[in-house]
């Protein structure tokens, strides 16, 4: 949600020095300049990627654009440039700032070079997220990984308290029992030491489990004010404040999920497959995944990150050979041994790169089995200045300065007019 707020600033920015997007090319070769938000954790394997595409594409020469490890600030800066039209041949992309972009004529059509290129397999996609790349019938990006948030829980704390393991039997009700079992106050101060659940402030889970939507399918009204979303808006406020088996996040000590995780404080958490990469490290206690808890209607979110190539890209036919590369079965094999996505080639979420034993969490197939029935907030027709317009209503509920009812109707009021006055301008064109 954090990201979806900092994404909607209107920032001048100036490129990262020394990340020119016209290099010389003294050597005759193309240049495609690639912009990615890449960390320590899998820079060098992008770059022996970078240079395996090179070797393999003689005549082609890659200028990398990297925001090293800050995915927001990467997306503000790479938001400023595509505003601009000053953004490089080939970008990476969160979800939500490819919807936003989408509509606005800057990514290239990438349809052509899907029909004539034998070589590129597009029914080995998922479905789901093959199709999320899609703006009205064509094709603007190519899929690059997927997360699916499930339930992450402390093993240790589970054998401790008598507790079976979370699994697809879990509803509400034995979500919220197990929660109250192990949430503790250890040394008797009235207040509890550690939790049975930590909310990470995005409820669109719940709202779908138990029936609701952000939109109704047409996406031409907003429905948070619906009986179903008041339900869920009131049992993630009931696990804070009436049950208090999860925490206010003034009661952490500005701890995250992460860190609460990870200090034994909370037993269990919504993530995706990237938390991994973290928990990894952890040695006081042995963890693990499971699905997450249903409620009418078993749901969870799904993030995705695309290609793109750029409508300004100079040379989009090198420019689609590094996409189609990157976005290959080697790269991914190799990509999803870094713990951060979830393979978006079906033919590698089954290999023994993914699945390998040796790698966290043990119970991996869980994030596969999430695909079925996850969908992305931006299918949900939710955007960065919806979000930010309902954000503090959705906090106030959560410290109870305002009711799930009367925050339903905020939202919807809000939102219903933001449609309105889109539908008008977009008339007035």
């Amino acid at each position: 949600m954090i990201l979806f707020g900092i994404l909607s600033l209107v920032l001048v920015l100036m490129i990262p020095t020394g990340c020119s997007l016209s290099p010389d090319n003294a050597d005759g070769k193309t240049v495609v300049s690639y912009y990615t938000w890449t960390g320590s954790n899998s820079l060098k394997l992008l770059q022996e990627n970078l240079a395996q595409f090179e070797k393999e594409n003689p005549t082609i020469r890659v200028n990398l654009i990297n925001e090293p490890g800050d995915a927001a600030t990467g997306f503000v800066k790479l938001k400023t440039m595509l505003v601009a039209g000053t953004s490089p041949d080939v970008v990476v992309l969160y979800d939500p700032l490819f919807r936003v972009f989408s509509t606005k004529e800057v990514f290239l059509e990438l349809d052509s070079f899907i029909n004539k290129d034998s070589t590129f397999n597009q029914d080995d996609f998922y479905p789901r997220a093959y199709k999320f790349c899609q703006y009205q019938g064509k094709q603007l990006a190519i899929p690059r990984g997927q997360n699916t948030y499930i339930l992450y829980y402390n093993k240790d704390l589970f054998d401790k308290a008598g507790l079976k393991y979370p699994d697809d039997t879990w509803d509400w009700n034995v979500f919220l029992s197990a929660c109250r079992k192990l949430t503790k106050d250890t040394n008797g101060d009235g207040r509890p030491d550690q939790y049975g659940f930590r909310y990470g402030a995005d409820p669109s889970a719940f709202i779908w489990q138990n029936g609701g939507d952000y939109f109704n399918p047409e996406k031409t009204k907003c429905t948070l004010d619906k009986p179903e979303v008041i339900e869920s808006l009131q049992f993630i406020s009931d696990l804070i404040n009436k049950y208090k088996i999860a925490p206010q996040a003034s009661q952490m000590k500005d701890q995250d999920v992460f860190q609460a995780f990870m200090s034994g404080q909370v037993a269990m958490i919504y993530g995706g497959r990237f938390y991994s990469r973290v928990f990894q490290d952890i040695k006081g206690f042995k963890w693990d995944v499971a699905p997450p808890p249903h409620g009418k209607f078993r749901a969870t979110q799904c993030d995705y990150t695309l290609f793109a190539i750029t409508r300004n890209s100079k040379h989009p036919e090198a420019a689609w050979k590094l996409v189609k590369f990157l976005s290959g079965p080697e790269v991914q094999k190799k990509s999803s041994r870094t713990l951060d996505d979830i393979p978006v080639l079906k033919s590698v979420a089954q290999s023994t790169e993914f699945l390998d034993p040796s790698l966290p969490p043990a119970n991996v197939k869980e994030f596969l089995n999430a695909i079925e029935y996850s969908r992305s907030v931006s299918e949900s027709g939710l955007d960065a200045e919806m979000l930010d317009l309902i954000t503090p209503d959705l906090d106030m509920v959560n410290i109870q300065a305002e009711t799930p009812k009367d925050a339903g109707k905020n939202m919807t009021r809000k939102l219903n007019k933001i449609l309105k006055d889109r539908e008008l301008k977009s008339k007035e064109k």
